[in-house]
């Protein structure tokens, strides 16, 4: 069985009479991964630019990997202090390395985007430099508006190398925390948990509006629910919001037959009218979402599947009736 992989970022300030992958983070903590059930993986850096290096290495460990019991699909990056800056631009680079998960101690980066698939352990040591922290902090601005799945933590008692270094008490946690970050990606999950299931798929595309993925997910269900009325509601739903009109108005009326009556539904079937052109049923099938509970003004001024109506009479009625 393929086992899954740490690789461990050195290179910064090594010459040929002082290798970096002799120093404690990477005598310390490869054999602890390796302990943790990872293949740890050290290597000796050529020269000061270290990021060839890193791209050989794990073009290396993806291509040949197998051969030494590697998953080359669950392969992790740990860099600590200035390594930090090569890693992260071996990492965010285009195109995007099939790195799985990161580790990265004391050290920050520039790198020029971040990427929203990779979740990163990043441990700031409150006693550090106050330039190094300078930049960790810059890094850290950026994660939450790239929408990276970064895990933050600040250590205010520990200095620079505090895993080597500190004998503290916060230590031998972000060590186990880091470790726990990268099992709960690279290592898989036992039982059930593991199993994407059809309506999962189906779920998820309604939720980050794919509709197209969320109408071939849900008309795939069809057979094993049939004539359930949910599914032939989350069915017209996604068909309404990817201009299947007429496919939209036939399983949406179907469901309203069989009692389904929410307020999304009834939008989702006034849009898919009024997509049809049919003026008359759009308005009289917004008015019944709003004697059904739809309290929302701005959802119905903003939504572009209505944008038609805005100027009709009887659409300016109904938006009066959310006022009072």
């Amino acid at each position: 069985m393929p086992y899954p992989a740490i690789a461990f970022v050195d290179g910064v300030g090594d010459a040929p009479d002082s290798k970096l992958k002799e120093w404690g983070q990477y005598t310390c903590w490869a054999p602890l991964m390796a302990a943790s059930g990872y293949i740890a993986v050290t290597y000796e850096s050529r020269g000061p630019d270290t990021v060839p290096d890193i791209r050989d290495l794990f073009a290396h460990l993806f291509q040949k990997g197998g051969a030494h019991g590697i998953d080359p699909a669950r392969i992790g990056v740990w860099a600590c202090s200035g390594n930090v800056h090569a890693a992260l631009s071996y990492m965010m680079e285009e195109p995007r390395p099939p790195v799985a998960a990161a580790a990265l101690y004391y050290g920050g980066g520039e790198p020029a985007s971040l990427r929203s698939d990779v979740p990163v352990f990043l441990v700031r040591a409150g006693k550090d430099s106050p330039f190094i922290n300078w930049q960790i902090d810059r890094l850290v601005a950026r994660v939450q508006p790239a929408g990276a799945p970064w895990t933050i933590e600040f250590a205010p008692g520990a200095h620079h190398a505090f895993d080597i270094f500190d004998a503290v008490e916060e230590t031998p946690a972000l060590i186990h925390r880091a470790i726990a970050c990268y099992d709960r990606r690279l290592k898989p999950i036992p039982g059930s948990l593991a199993a994407v299931t059809p309506e999962r798929h189906a779920i998820a595309y309604g939720f980050f509006q794919e509709w197209s993925k969320a109408a071939a997910a849900w008309e795939g269900l069809l057979s094993k629910y049939p004539g359930d009325r949910l599914v032939l509601t989350n069915r017209g739903i996604a068909q309404a919001n990817s201009d299947r009109f007429q496919e939209a108005i036939q399983n949406l009326e179907r469901a309203k037959e069989m009692g389904e009556e929410s307020p999304q539904m009834m939008l989702a079937l006034g849009a898919a009218y009024l997509g049809a052109r049919r003026f008359d049923d759009a308005l009289a099938t917004l008015s019944k979402s709003i004697d059904i509970g739809l309290r929302d003004r701005d959802r119905l001024i903003n939504d572009p599947d209505l944008a038609s109506l805005r100027d009709e009479p009887r659409f300016q009625s109904l938006l009066e009736r959310l006022n009072r």
